[in-house]
C-alpha cells in the first residue's frame, strides 16, 4: 500500500495518509452525489438530471436556474429534502450499527 507523506515547510511530519483510502472517499462521495441527482429526477413530474443539478446549485450558492419555477419548488421543497433526510438516517443507523458492532469486543 502506498503511501503519502506530507511535510511542512520546516520539514515535519504533517500527516500520513492511504493513497487507496483516498480514492475510496472520493469514489464515494462522487457516487453519493451522483445518486442524489439521480433520485431527485424520479417522481410523477419528470425533472432531467441536468435541471435538478442547476436547481440545487442555484439553490446552495444563491442565483436562478433556467428551470421552470414549478420544478424548482418540487426538487427544493420536496425532493431534496426527502433526499437529506434519507441520508441522515442512513447514517445514524451506520452509527449505531459501529456502535453495537464495537461493543460487542
Amino acid at each position: 500500500m502506498q503511501q503519502i507523506l506530507i511535510y511542512c515547510k520546516h520539514g515535519c511530519n504533517v500527516m500520513h495518509t492511504s493513497v487507496r483510502t483516498g480514492a475510496w472517499v472520493v469514489g464515494l462521495v462522487g457516487a453519493l452525489v451522483a445518486v442524489t441527482l439521480v433520485s431527485a429526477t424520479i417522481g410523477p413530474v419528470a425533472i432531467g438530471v441536468r435541471s435538478v443539478a442547476d436547481i440545487a446549485l442555484a439553490a446552495l450558492f444563491g442565483g436562478t436556474a433556467g428551470a421552470p419555477e414549478g420544478h424548482r419548488t418540487i426538487v427544493v421543497s420536496i425532493r431534496l429534502p426527502r433526499i437529506v433526510l434519507g441520508a441522515i438516517v442512513g447514517f445514524v443507523l451506520l452509527m449505531f450499527g459501529v456502535g453495537v458492532f464495537l461493543s460487542g469486543r
